[in-house]
């Protein structure tokens, strides 16, 4: 049950990682092309 909790819990930490990760390359690649943000959601 432990380990089943600690890999749920990376999954979503790996998850959020992702995420922002994403989303700073995208603001990253913004910047370099100079562009109007974009707003998501």
């Amino acid at each position: 049950m432990i380990a089943t909790s600690q890999v749920i819990s990376l999954g979503t930490g790996f998850s959020t990682l992702a995420f922002l990760g994403a989303r700073q390359l995208l603001e990253t690649s913004m910047e370099i092309f100079d562009l109007p943000p974009i707003v998501i959601g």
